[in-house]
């Protein structure tokens, strides 16, 4: 395939679906919106961590960034429902 000078070419991304919390199956990928990473966390479980601590800090269990709006990763999700 050809490129220009300015494009990147991927051929395979490596990513691991298994949330970062529990280490199951992720069930509905998510990450949050300010995130620049494609691994994803569970939402679920990531709610229910939230809302368990004292200190609700919405920052991504991954790089730290700001959690409080998500996006649901659906390439992942059809992965994950594939294995599943």
């Amino acid at each position: 395939m050809k490129t220009s000078e300015n494009d990147i070419e991927i051929d395979k991304i490596q990513m691991n679906l298994y949330d970062p919390y529990t280490w199951d199956l992720i069930k509905t990928p998510v990450r949050g919106h300010k995130c620049n990473h494609v691994q994803c966390f569970d939402l679920k479980v990531f709610i229910s961590f939230i809302m368990a601590t004292r200190n609700r800090t919405w920052k991504c269990p991954l790089c730290g960034k700001d959690a409080r709006k998500f996006m649901i990763d659906n390439q992942q999700l059809e992965l994950i429902n594939q294995v599943n």
